[in-house]
């Protein structure tokens, strides 16, 4: 069991040590990590493991430099992930500081999300109107970010570390949405992976997670929640998922630990009680492609594959394991100035199976 909701992202505590100091810095040597934060011309990925990288660092003028981003850059994912970065700094006046600034709802949101979790507070951070939409497999979808740490060791043995942010991990294993439905939310949460225009491929890579376990009421508006994913995937030994130059493991097991805390909102506008928030850890096994050391400023599309060290065909290709903290506010995800309950695409079941791989863009 882990500790109250703010010491999830309280310095001290979980995975919020000192790293080793073969912590792989992003630019390699281009430029430094701080100049690659800033760097405007570098992709949004780079950026984003740039700042993260430089939170587990913590050099001088780092809250300074990630404040300017939370406030002023134009992508709003960067000063989404900035604004958490300053969060895990202790940052608490800057971040306050960057939300007085704010001008788009939903990372208003998430920034008030923050500042609430800090103080303490299980309230909703959101107060425009919310929607549920008929006919989708799940009652909510809620865009999820995450941050986290790779260890892994290459061919040779010696060990690397990683820090990823919420875009770079987007590439890195995909984006995360958990989906769930109002008559089995204490015991089963679905976790959609999807990697959208894989390696510039024009095609996207999803798959599901069905996570099951145990939840309880911490407070009157305050689940938490213990879960784990035992699912089925396919593992390809080259490192990069959908490259089959080195073939193609079928059905090889992945394994997934999942905490959570879910604030609760009580609303006419929603049939059942709604998270409007979620906090927690998760860890797994993984396999790491080692290309990362000396490129990770270069694609890093499907590098990371979830993997159980105990599955008899690829589980001896576990070379590492990642784990960290994620956070989800629910959005406005058509820009019509209501929050929908569940308004991400999801192209999961309510199994974690993908029935439809060929939906807007083509899948695998």
């Amino acid at each position: 069991m882990f500790a109250d909701t703010p010491a999830l992202d309280n310095i001290k505590s979980f995975a919020r040590f000192d790293l080793p100091t073969n912590l792989i810095l992003p630019p390699k040597g281009r430029m430094s990590v701080l100049g690659a934060a800033t760097d405007a011309a570098a992709s949004h990925e780079l950026r984003d493991l740039s700042i993260w990288t430089l939170v587990y660092q913590r050099p001088m003028n780092t809250v300074g430099l990630i404040t300017d981003i939370a406030k002023n850059e134009k992508n709003p994912r960067l000063r989404k992930s900035a604004a958490w970065a300053l969060m895990k700094l202790g940052a608490v006046d800057s971040l306050r500081q960057t939300l007085a600034s704010e001008a788009d709802a939903n990372v208003a949101a998430w920034k008030q999300h923050l500042l609430n979790d800090l103080n303490d507070t299980t309230t909703s951070p959101d107060s425009r109107a919310v929607r549920k939409r008929d006919g989708a497999p799940f009652d909510l979808t809620m865009p999820l970010e995450v941050e986290g740490v790779v260890e892994f060791k290459d061919k040779s043995g010696t060990w690397h570390t990683y820090a990823t942010g919420p875009l770079s991990n987007e590439r890195l294993i995909g984006k995360l949405t958990p989906g769930v439905n109002a008559d089995n939310f204490d015991t089963t949460v679905v976790l959609q992976k999807r990697i959208r225009n894989l390696n510039g491929s024009g095609r996207d890579y999803v798959e599901g997670y069905s996570l099951k376990g145990l939840s309880r009421m911490v407070s009157d508006n305050v689940i938490r929640h213990q879960y784990e994913a035992s699912s089925q995937h396919d593992i390809f030994p080259s490192g990069i998922v959908g490259d089959e130059s080195m073939g193609k493991i079928e059905l090889a097991t992945a394994t997934l630990q999942r905490y959570a805390d879910t604030n609760l909102s009580f609303s006419p506008q929603s049939p059942f009680p709604y998270p409007h928030s979620v906090r927690g850890t998760f860890r797994g096994f993984v396999y790491m492609n080692p290309s990362v050391i000396d490129s990770p400023d270069k694609n890093i599309d499907g590098r990371l594959q979830i993997l159980s060290p105990v599955d008899p065909k690829a589980g001896h290709l576990v070379n590492g394991v990642f784990y960290g903290t994620f956070r989800g506010v629910l959005e406005d995800v058509d820009g019509d100035g209501i929050v929908e309950l569940n308004g991400v695409e999801m192209l999961v079941d309510r199994h974690g199976n993908v029935p439809n791989r060929t939906p807007l863009s083509q899948q695998w």
